[in-house]
């Protein structure tokens, strides 16, 4: 039965992959190659494909790239059995969870379906760039980062309340 929680929760999950989803097709089918800087040494814009995992492990293999697909399905299970539980929990292990579950389904996509024989390239579309840091990312991988925040901050707080 879906409750004020459950169609914010969706609605949420909703608008983070679509998100997601259109911030990567706007730079795949606009940015033509180099970097946008968008806050000097702070933030840039640049195209990558990444069709390894985290960090680029695994790059341009495909048994990287199948258990990669295999995880997240894994992940996403994982998440759907425990979903009901969520909605029991503190706004914070919430939020968590859904970014955790939009992450996890934005990448997903990326690497189900982007081929080089279905859509001209390989793998998972990073965008994002912190200059000092050096990794490109995009708003799934910041999700599920996220989400790892917002779950513990969640966690501390049961115990709190538990005492």
């Amino acid at each position: 039965m879906l409750n004020r929680k459950k169609i914010l929760f969706f609605t949420l999950l909703f608008v983070l992959v679509f998100a997601d989803i259109l911030t990567k097709w706007m730079v795949v089918l606009f940015f033509r190659g180099g970097k946008i800087t968008v806050i000097p040494h702070l933030v840039e814009i640049v195209l990558f494909f990444n069709n390894g995992g985290v960090f680029g492990l695994g790059n341009n293999v495909l048994y990287a790239r199948l258990f990669l697909i295999f995880f997240r399905f894994l992940f996403l299970l994982a998440l759907i059995i425990y979903s009901e539980q969520i909605f029991e929990k503190n706004i914070y292990y919430r939020i968590g969870y859904v970014l955790a579950y939009a992450g996890c389904i934005g990448n997903l996509i990326d690497t189900l379906f982007y081929w080089k024989k279905i859509v001209g390239f390989d793998g998972v579309i990073d965008w994002i760039n912190f200059p000092f840091f050096n990794y490109v990312f995009n708003l799934a991988d910041a999700y599920v980062t996220l989400s790892l925040f917002f779950i513990i901050l969640g966690f501390f707080i049961e115990i709190r309340k538990n005492d």
